[in-house]
C-alpha cells in the first residue's frame, strides 16, 4: 500500500517518536511505502522532516497560538493538493490544530481512505474552560473564540474521514458524544523491540546521564507537562520519601519549579533532566523502579490527558509499571498488574508506599508490564490491526 501521513511536525526530540510518527515507522516495517506530509516538507524519509520545536514559556503569544492554524491549512494543504501520486489512504494525525482535519479533502477529492487518530482532545467547549484554567496572558474572549472554532472546524470535517481512531475508551467516548462519529481504539504505538530493548535499560554507569548525587538511590520517573501546577504534589511525594534513599527523576524542561525546589533545598531529592532527545528516554526509564505520571486537576474531569498516554505506553514498554491519575487510562493500567489507577493523593501516595517496600509484587508487575508492552503496544501489531481496520 501507499500511505500519507499527515502532522503538524516530526521530531527526534522531545515529544519525537509520539504515536503518528511511530506508526508511520510499523506501516514501514510491515513492507508499506509511507509519504510523510507536515507544514515544513514532504519526504519517505521521516529523519528528512524532523524538526526541533521549542515547546517552552518562551513562545510568543503569535507564534504558539495564532500561527499553527496558517501552518496546518495553509503548509500542509498546499504540499497535499501538489501531490501527483495516488495513495491507498491518507492519515491525519489530530489535534493542535484541528485545521489540519480539512486535509481530508484532499483524500475525498481523489477517492482515497481517509482517516483520522485523535491522538489528544482538541482546544474546545467541550473542556468548559478546565482543560486551559486562566492561563496568563491568553484573554477570555480570545480563548473563547478560539474554541468555537475549533469545534466548527471538528463539526465540519467529521464527515471527511471514513475512520477515526484513538488512544483510550474515555476519549472515543467523548468523540462519539460530540461529534456523533463512530470511532475505534488503537493502543499508543511503541518500538519494543529496538528503542526499548532490554540491553538499552540499564546502562547508567556508561553514559553518565544522572549527577553524581542520584547514583546508588532508587530513582522514581515523574511524568508531567505544564511547569509549577504539579510542584505541590511532588512536594507531597518528595516528603513521603524524604530520609528514604529515594530520588525522583523529571523529564523535560520545567525551569520554575525547579527553582522552587532549589529554593526549598529539596534539590537531592528530584532531578529535572531538561529536555532531552527521544533516544536518551530508554536510558532515564530503565534506571527507574517505576514511573509516576501526573494530570492536571483541570483534566482529570474528562478523565482523559493526551499528553500523558504516550509517557505510560513507553513506561510500560520499558516493563516499569505505573501510578496514574490519568483516568483516562484504563486501556493500558490494571491496578496490581501494569500499574495503579488513583484518583485522590492519598491513593496515589499508598501506591507509593506500596511499591517501594514490596519488591516481589513490583518484580511481578514488571513483568506483567513488559509482557502487556509486547503484546498490544509494539509498534507492528499496532500497525497491523490499524490495517485489519481499514480493510
Amino acid at each position: 500500500m501507499k500511505i500519507c501521513i499527515v502532522n503538524d511536525h516530526f521530531s527526534s526530540g522531545p515529544g519525537g517518536q509520539h504515536r503518528i510518527q511511530n506508526l508511520g515507522l510499523g506501516l514501514s516495517r510491515l513492507g508499506h511505502k509511507v509519504l510523510y506530509v507536515s507544514s515544513y516538507g514532504v519526504s519517505y524519509n521521516l529523519g528528512d522532516l524532523y524538526i526541533q520545536k521549542d515547546f517552552s514559556f518562551r513562545y510568543t503569544f503569535t507564534k504558539k497560538y495564532i500561527r499553527p492554524y496558517f501552518d496546518d491549512f495553509f503548509g500542509i494543504s498546499s504540499r497535499l493538493s501538489r501531490l501527483q501520486e495516488k495513495f491507498n489512504l491518507v492519515l491525519i494525525e489530530l489535534p493542535n490544530t484541528m485545521m489540519k482535519a480539512l486535509s481530508g479533502f484532499h483524500g475525498s477529492i481523489k477517492g482515497t481512505t481517509v482517516a483520522f487518530d485523535l491522538g489528544g482532545l482538541w482546544t474546545s467547549t467541550l473542556d468548559k474552560g478546565r482543560i486551559y484554567p486562566s492561563s496568563k496572558g491568553i484573554p477570555t474572549p480570545f480563548r473563547c473564540m478560539v474554541q468555537l472554532f475549533e469545534d466548527s472546524v471538528s463539526f465540519i470535517s467529521a464527515m471527511l474521514p471514513n475512520i477515526i481512531t484513538v488512544a483510550t475508551t474515555p476519549f472515543g467516548e467523548i468523540v462519539k458524544r460530540f461529534l456523533r462519529v463512530k470511532t475505534h481504539l488503537i493502543y499508543h504505538p511503541v518500538d519494543v523491540d529496538n528503542v526499548f530493548k532490554s540491553s538499552f535499560l540499564n546502562r547508567e554507569k556508561q553514559i553518565g546521564i544522572v549527577p553524581d548525587r542520584l547514583r546508588g538511590r532508587e530513582l522514581i520517573l515523574l511524568g508531567v507537562k505544564g511547569d509549577e501546577w504539579f510542584t505541590p504534589t511532588l512536594f507531597d511525594l518528595v516528603r513521603r520519601v524524604k530520609g528514604l534513599n529515594v530520588a525522583f527523576i523529571v523529564l523535560g524542561s520545567f525551569p520554575i519549579a525547579e527553582n522552587i525546589f532549589i529554593k526549598s533545598n529539596l534539590g537531592n531529592y528530584v532531578y529535572f533532566t531538561g529536555n532531552v532527545p527521544y533516544n536518551q528516554v530508554p536510558y532515564y526509564v530503565g534506571m527507574c523502579k517505576f514511573g509516576v505520571v501526573l494530570a492536571p486537576n483541570s483534566m482529570k474531569d474528562l478523565r482523559y490527558a493526551p499528553h500523558n498516554i504516550s509517557k505510560i505506553a513507553d513506561f510500560l514498554a520499558a516493563g516499569k509499571p505505573v501510578i496514574t491519575n490519568t483516568l483516562g487510562a484504563v486501556d493500558y493500567i490494571s491496578d496490581y498488574r501494569t500499574g495503579f489507577l488513583v484518583e485522590t493523593q492519598e491513593q496515589m501516595m499508598d501506591r507509593l508506599d506500596l511499591l517501594l517496600h514490596n519488591q516481589d509484587l513490583l518484580f511481578k508487575m514488571s513483568i506483567y508490564a513488559r509482557e502487556f508492552a509486547f503484546g498490544n503496544l509494539n509498534y507492528i501489531i499496532v500497525a497491523k490491526k490499524y490495517l485489519d481496520l481499514i480493510k
